[in-house]
């Protein structure tokens, strides 16, 4: 279900920026932590390109949701 995925990369985002956030580790590791923050929003977005052609392949209205979060 693309709905309960993008719910759960949300989750997943959520917690990649605030691992990205924290300042007390070392270069290396914040590095791959806002890598990983990076590619986890990513693959948010792809989750809701997906949701947003099934809505339209459904004669629905696309969202704008996780372009909200990203910025």
């Amino acid at each position: 279900n693309l709905e309960s995925r993008f719910a759960l990369q949300q989750k997943i985002v959520e917690a990649a920026k605030k691992l990205a956030a924290e300042t007390d580790i070392s270069k290396l590791v914040r590095k791959k932590r806002r890598r990983n923050c990076l590619d986890a929003m990513q693959k948010l977005q792809e989750i809701e390109d997906e949701m947003n052609q099934y809505r339209l392949k459904k004669g629905q209205k696309p969202t704008q949701r996780a372009s909200v979060i990203i910025a």
